[in-house]
């Protein structure tokens, strides 16, 4: 069998460690990768997941993150954890090899938060969003929206993202090399749709104004405790209008997020015993 296509998606994803902790991982993970692809008889696709982290000030304009690559100049990372760092090392690195002549062509794809299976449900049972459907479930407390902005968290189904990544990725043309930012076009989900899913579920549960739920969250045992102060909720999207979007295939396009995907996430947590006590109600197939 030929290999012509190598895709790199492992990383050590950490918001906390410094760049020390994860540079052996993402950085001389990336360059064993690399390492890999020149061993190869033909000269491979490469596609590379690295992640919005990487994304610096003079990547905006209009108020949305343009799909550019990153620059040698590292000063404007020092506002950035050590998981975006080494991420942006990572892709300097995918960068100068492709431009070294060493792939027949180069996606890099930044995905922004994934979350679970829009289908079945399937889940990481640690990450914010289903932090935050347990937390609602023990406090009985959720953030709202409130004055007339709403609070959302920006997400998009890892199905969605996954199929994404390999319809555009494997398009691409003989030495092209872009940047693609995977997110849905319906990304933004309400926590009031949050909220809506856990009391389908029988949980009365008590809207706050975000401040007043940040404190009474990291001060009370919950599953949102370590991260309720830090948790970023949007009002509108940074991702718009992508070269991703125009690049996708029909049959790659999934709906995003909605209550019923909220529903069946909850579900999957009743199931592996990471909520207890209530009871979910069939959600319409799909």
């Amino acid at each position: 069998a030929r290999v012509d296509t190598v895709v790199h998606c492992g990383a050590q994803v950490n918001h906390v460690l410094p760049y020390d902790a994860l540079r052996h991982a993402n950085v001389v993970g990336t360059v064993e990768v690399l390492r890999f692809a020149d061993r190869l008889p033909c000269r491979p696709r490469m596609i590379h997941v690295s992640t919005v982290g990487v994304l610096t000030a003079d990547m905006l304009r209009a108020g949305l993150f343009r799909e550019v690559p990153v620059s040698r100049k590292f000063d404007g990372l020092k506002s950035h954890n050590g998981y975006g760092q080494t991420k942006y090392v990572a892709e300097v690195l995918v960068n100068d090899a492709f431009h070294s002549g060493r792939f027949y062509s180069c996606v890099v794809f930044r995905p922004a938060f994934v979350s679970g299976h829009s289908r079945t449900g399937h889940c990481n049972p640690s990450d914010t969003v289903s932090l935050l459907l347990r937390s609602m479930v023990e406090l009985r407390s959720a953030p709202c929206s409130e004055r007339g902005r709403t609070f959302a968290l920006d997400m998009s189904p890892v199905d969605f993202v996954a199929r994404g990544i390999v319809s555009s990725g494997l398009g691409v043309a003989a030495n092209e090399t872009i940047v693609l930012h995977p997110v849905h076009p319906s990304s933004l989900v309400p926590v009031d749709e949050f909220r809506a899913a856990v009391e389908a579920c029988g949980v009365s549960v008590t809207g706050e104004p975000v401040r007043s739920w940040r404190q009474r969250a990291a001060g009370e045992r919950n599953a949102m405790q370590p991260l309720a102060k830090r948790v970023r909720f949007a009002s509108s999207s940074l991702f718009a209008n992508t070269e991703f979007l125009r690049r996708l295939d029909v049959g790659s396009r999934t709906a995003g997020v909605s209550k019923a995907t909220l529903l069946r996430y909850v579900a999957f947590l009743v199931r592996t015993g990471h909520i207890r006590g209530i009871t979910v109600p069939p959600t319409p197939s799909l």
